[in-house]
């Protein structure tokens, strides 16, 4: 539905142009990442949103986090970044904020910078690092763990 509501198809049914493909980006998965972030980890009360706000398609994401977490008796911190130089000062404001849960969306910044967040999850809590490690063997799948944008992170 976000490539109707933002414009860059006319209607599903008849896009115009030459607009074929499948997206990553849908609204309602943003709710259930928050979901199951609190199944996994019950005593997480404080989820950060790691996103680039800019691009059109994330905003009606964010404000899914917010209904789902204040639904689940959750907090939740808007951690924008827009360009590599944003990432480390996200990673101050979760830590000053108290963020005990991480969200990391899927846009061009955090997958071109996936290295630079794991890093900074590595230093900032090295018992995260661990944690993501655990969550993708328990998922069956093996992803080296520079990788991981999109998989739920939550610190311990």
């Amino acid at each position: 539905m976000q490539a109707l509501d933002t414009g860059v198809v006319a209607s599903l049914a008849r896009p115009g142009g030459n607009a074929t493909g499948f997206s990553a980006f849908v609204t309602e998965l943003a709710g259930k990442r928050v979901e199951l972030m609190k199944e996994v980890v019950p005593d997480v009360t404080r989820v950060g949103f790691l996103n680039n706000m800019s691009n059109p398609v994330i905003p009606p994401q964010w404000e899914e986090t917010q209904r789902a977490a204040r639904s689940l008796a959750m907090q939740t911190e808007l951690l924008d970044v827009r360009s590599e130089e944003d990432i480390p000062r996200a990673f101050d404001k979760a830590a000053h904020s108290r963020v005990d849960g991480l969200l990391v969306g899927i846009d061009a910044v955090t997958q071109q910078h996936r290295g630079l967040i794991v890093s900074l999850v590595s230093v900032s809590k090295p018992k995260l690092a661990r944690r993501i490690q655990d969550l993708l063997h328990f998922s069956g799948r093996n992803f080296p763990l520079d990788s991981t944008c999109g998989i739920i992170h939550t610190y311990t």
